[in-house]
């Protein structure tokens, strides 16, 4: 007669939980394709009862291979690794998929893991620590990659991802990654720029670079991709931008202004980079200490600046589609978030409107007459 079941054991691996048991001398081990305990310690129990039983079990969660195996496939963090070499997109989301492999990598040891039961588990995790809108990316990577697993014959069949619609809210997180830009007005900007070098301790051009960013409202990204002549030539009085060049891949040409002119065809070499990338962060702080209050220059950061930008043009201009094009917005409504209301701007209306309404001045009429 064999040995008698010892009960079951609830451990986890990752973001999920395992039953672990031993039944008739044979140690068994299956995923439960939970992410929390009490619905594990339920999942567990009934699976450890179904094999006392010599019940067919629900392979779907993943049994392990052997006695003391975990569920077969291909190390997930070896075929991610392959995935990403094997898939043709710009570095940003390369390095935006990578990020998501390295959770995949933690929550499925391999590529039998990868179940509908474990993958919906996992999306719920996500949602405890992540907005919806960015679990849905997530999972649309996801799908792609499940995809690629069929493809390539590493899966028998894709797993069921879940869709997460606009109406899941998520968590949002704990400390925002970024703090919002604070508000500053034009003429401070203009006295940061004075205050910047010429040049960096290594001889990249950093004032230069600032005046066309401002002028131009262009993202650092952007900026450290501009050659001469591919973007740029003496002469032009506009930046050619390719779709490779833009974060958004908003391929469009960028009107300069005087100023902006000026500086390239003063630093811009005859073939090349013309700024290239280089940490100029710390020498814009660095300017911003002596320019703003203590409370804002803190948190202020080059992307501040180009959102000063944005708000600026807003401003002066009222030209929202005008400035929506500058800036490579694809929506009128990420740009729209860049209008302040600042009494700054207000002024300006007032000031507007007063030298162009139209006074009527009453002309008193003498006593004894009519009219």
């Amino acid at each position: 007669m064999g040995r008698r079941a010892q009960g079951h054991k609830i451990i986890k691996r990752g973001r999920l939980y395992y039953v672990r048991f031993t039944h008739e001398g044979r140690r068994h081990e299956y995923g439960t394709g939970e992410s929390t305990r009490t619905e594990a310690d339920r999942v567990g129990h009934a699976l450890w009862l179904a094999v006392l039983r010599g019940e067919q079990l629900d392979t779907g969660r993943g049994p392990a291979a052997g006695p003391t195996e975990r569920p077969s496939g291909t190390p997930l963090e070896e075929v991610t690794r392959e995935w990403l070499s094997d898939h043709p997109i710009r570095k940003s989301t390369l390095v935006l998929y990578g990020k998501y492999a390295g959770y995949w990598a933690k929550a499925f040891a391999t590529t039998g893991e990868l179940t509908s039961q474990a993958v919906a588990a996992y999306c719920r995790s996500r949602l405890q620590k992540a907005r919806g809108k960015t679990v849905g990316s997530e999972m649309s990577a996801l799908r792609a990659f499940v995809g690629w697993l069929v493809e390539t014959d590493r899966l028998a069949a894709p797993p069921e991802v879940p869709t997460v619609t606009r109406q899941v809210a998520g968590t949002p997180y704990r400390h925002r990654r970024r703090s919002r830009a604070p508000e500053i007005n034009p003429a401070d900007v203009e006295r940061i720029l004075e205050l910047l070098p010429e040049k960096s301790a290594r001889g990249w051009w950093v004032r230069p670079r600032f005046v066309v960013a401002y002028d131009t409202t262009l993202r650092p990204e952007t900026l450290d991709k501009l050659s001469v002549p591919e973007n740029w030539s003496p002469g032009s009085n506009e930046l050619s931008l390719s779709a490779e060049d833009d974060k958004e891949l908003y391929g469009r040409a960028i009107p300069l202004t005087q100023r902006a002119i000026r500086e390239l065809e003063r630093v811009a070499p005859e073939a090349g980079l013309i700024f290239g990338q280089h940490r100029a962060g710390p020498y814009l702080k660095e300017a911003a200490r002596k320019v703003l209050p203590e409370s804002k220059a803190a948190i202020f950061t080059g992307q501040h600046f180009r959102s000063a930008a944005i708000t600026h043009l807003l401003e002066l201009t009222g030209n929202l589609p005008g400035v929506q094009g500058l800036a490579g917005h694809l929506h009128t409504s990420t740009t729209s978030k860049y209008v302040r209301p600042t009494l700054r701007a207000a002024r300006s209306v007032v000031a507007e409107a007063e030298s162009k309404r139209v006074i009527l001045v009453k002309i008193p009429v003498k006593a004894g007459t009519s009219g």
